[in-house]
Order: C-alpha cells, then structure tokens, then sequence
C-alpha cells in the first residue's frame, strides 16, 4: 500500500510504515506544498494521505482514487503515534481495502 505522510506529522511514520512493507513517503521528500497539490499526488499514485488535518476530509469525500487516514484528539508524542499505528494498522489497512475513504484513528 502507499501512504503520504503530512508534514505534521513525524518522518519516523513513513519509516515504520516502510519497515512494514508499504510504500510511504513524507510530503517534504515530495516537495509538495498545498493540500491541493498534496491530494493531487495521491490520487495520481493511488495513495493514503495520513494527517491531523480535517481540511482533507472534504477532499477525500470526493476521491474515487485516494483515501484519507486522519488523526483524532490531542497531541501525541511521537512514541506515543507509533505505539497507535503498531496497534491499529491492521485495522486501518482493513478498512482502506474495503474501501472506506476516510479512517479515522483516535
């Protein structure tokens, strides 16, 4: 699977992401700047844009190529954000394959 990482979100993501087995790039290794240009590249390659940023539901609800991964509640140390991805990835990798457009991980 492949997932684009947001920039607010620690790089350390995309790497345990890469250790799984998926595809996961960061948006600065990207260079990518707008949301727009963000989801733009994600529908283009078919990918999961994961943030904390709910601008991209609305994108995300109109997508027929990308899905959405969104971070809810307060912030978590980084640790603390891979412990969660560590526990729910199966879960989320579920959901994207039975093509729920918007996963959201509390």
């Amino acid at each position: 699977m492949r997932f684009i990482v947001d920039n607010m979100l620690p790089r350390s993501l995309a790497e345990f992401l890469v250790d799984q087995g998926h595809e996961a790039h960061t948006v600065a290794r990207l260079k990518l700047g707008s949301d727009a240009s963000v989801w733009q590249r994600a529908e283009d390659i078919e990918a999961v844009v994961i943030t904390k940023d709910s601008d991209f539901a609305d994108l995300a609800a109109q997508s027929s190529r990308a899905r959405l991964v969104l971070i809810r509640g307060g912030n978590l140390t980084t640790a603390g954000l891979l412990h969660c991805f560590r526990l729910r990835l199966p879960e989320i990798l579920l959901a994207i394959k039975s093509g729920e457009k918007i996963i959201e991980v509390r």
